[in-house]
């Protein structure tokens, strides 16, 4: 909060995007702790009410369905990321749009079991949302889930290892965390 209100290093004042930038990164820093769930919900809707700027509030909103996710409330984090795609792709911001289609799989994902071994249609479907992304824009954490979709319901080795190196490779510094998974 106090960097939020502090001005630039330089001298100048903080910058929208800057301030956009560090105050979904002060909400994520709250909603990945498990006894901050509800302070971070509340953070998060004040600052939607507050703000003015639609690619923040969207931000917001996808914190909002990756808090849901995280203390495995499925439904709405299912109807937050459907919510979150939707506004996004009205407003042309591909990046958030693609953001919510993968928090959509990975709900599905996550219920289905599909890290685990699960092999229900929901880790085809998740596979299948997956698909829809681009590319460029999968995050690790997809690109390993794929990974295990392929493993656990294809029985893809190949395809499972590729994933996880792809994983990897955007997270170098992290290596070793993902290499205990």
């Amino acid at each position: 909060d106090d960097v939020l209100r502090q001005p630039a290093s330089c001298g100048g004042a903080i910058s929208r995007s800057e301030r956009n930038e560090a105050l979904v990164l002060l909400v994520r820093g709250m909603r990945v702790q498990r006894d901050a769930g509800q302070r971070s919900l509340q953070r998060i809707k004040a600052e939607m009410e507050r703000s003015q700027d639609p690619e923040l509030q969207l931000l917001l909103q996808l914190e909002r369905a990756h808090l849901h996710l995280t203390h495995r409330e499925k439904q709405s984090a299912i109807d937050h990321y459907k919510a979150v795609h939707t506004s996004a792709n009205r407003q042309g911001t591909a990046s958030v749009a693609s953001a919510g289609k993968q928090g959509g799989a990975m709900v599905l994902a996550l219920d289905g079991m599909c890290d685990t071994g699960g092999k229900g249609g929901q880790c085809e479907q998740a596979l299948r949302l997956f698909g829809q992304v681009d590319d460029a824009s999968l995050r690790p954490a997809a690109r390993m889930m794929i990974g295990y979709i392929l493993m656990y319901t294809r029985q893809d080795a190949r395809g499972a290892i590729q994933a996880a190196q792809l994983a990897l490779a955007q997270w170098p510094e992290q290596g070793s965390w993902w290499m205990k998974l």
